[in-house]
Parts: C-alpha cells; structure tokens; sequence
C-alpha cells in the first residue's frame, strides 16, 4: 500500500521501509536533508494536523539541529531524544535517527503517542513486568544508570514520585536494588 503525504513519495520508494512502518503507536516522520518531509505515518499526520503548525516546526528545528551536529563531527552521532512543545502543555518525546541508502541521508522522527513512549525499552519493560507508563519510563532510565534526581528533571517530576515509583518497580520487577533492575532489564542474570 503506497502511502503518499501531500504528493510527494510513496513509501514503496523510500529507504528503510520497515522502520517506517513499524510501530502502529507511534507517529513517524521522515525527513530529507533539506529538511523537507517526504513520509508521515497516519499517526503522525494526525498529531501534526491538530497542532497550530509549531510541532512540525519543532520537528525541523529539532532535525536541522542533529543534521548540523553530524556535518560538524568525525564521531558517529547516536540517535536523539527530543522534547516537543505542544498546545497541550505537555511535552511530546521523540526520538530521530540518520539514515544512510545509496549516498542519501534521511532522518527517521518517532513522535509518540499520547500515553506511548519514544523508547522501545520503555514499551518492552511497561509489557515485561506489567509496569505503569510512568514506572516503566523510571525502570528504563535506572538501567541506564541515571540517579534519581536526573530522572526526575528528565521526566518532569519530582524526586518523591521517582522514589514511589521506584519502590513499586522493584517489587512488580521482583528485584533488591538499582543493579538488580538495571541486569534485569537488560536480560542479565540477577543473584
């Protein structure tokens, strides 16, 4: 099924198709290195067509940014995470990705969904362990070694909720401690 946004590219056309169509949840976007968006899954069309035109906007600042990092640095530059205003107030996570076919760069934006998450870790533990939205996004950040008051500014909350949603994550994830979840999480043996 080719999809096509305001005429431009069928999806059949682009690179890296099955990364575009992967998550159903989640919004993609794919934008070219001028920064023109050749793809918009039906998620992110609607997230885009109910914002004022800031969250497109945002998406290319945000991508103009990571295409000038990469043009200015020799070191592979890891995929990134955004943070998008919206109308709601609430911040929307992305997450964007270069990507490289026959000499052409394109950027991949996973916008997600309202009460979905940008990371696949974040998803993967919330199914694993039957974890809350919120306490999975903690377990994930604690496996990535961050301390409690990082996760709290990364997550805009403060650091008591992190340390309640800590304390259930350790017990529904059947776990001591920080090291435990982090091993746990990453499908290492614990004990």
């Amino acid at each position: 099924m080719a999809d096509r946004l305001n005429g431009s590219v069928s999806l059949d056309a682009l690179p890296y198709r099955e990364l575009l169509e992967g998550d159903p949840d989640r919004g993609v976007v794919l934008f070219d290195t001028d920064m023109q968006m050749a793809y918009a899954n039906p998620v992110a069309r609607s997230q885009l067509h109910t914002s004022d035109g800031a969250l497109l906007a945002g998406l290319k600042g945000a991508v103009s940014a990571f295409r000038d990092r990469l043009e200015r640095s020799d070191l592979a530059v890891p995929p990134g995470e955004i943070l998008l205003a919206t109308e709601s107030g609430r911040p929307l996570r992305a997450t964007l990705a270069p990507l490289l076919r026959s000499g052409t760069r394109w950027f991949v934006v996973r916008v997600a969904a309202p009460g979905c998450f940008a990371d696949p870790n974040v998803r993967r533990l919330q199914t694993r362990f039957r974890l809350t939205p919120r306490e999975a996004e903690v377990a994930a950040d604690v496996s990535r070694g961050l301390t409690n008051a990082e996760i709290a500014t990364h997550l805009g909350i403060t650091e008591k909720t992190v340390k309640n949603a800590l304390m259930t994550v350790f017990v529904k994830c059947e776990v001591r401690n920080r090291v435990e979840l982090a091993l746990k999480a990453h499908d290492a043996p614990v004990g």
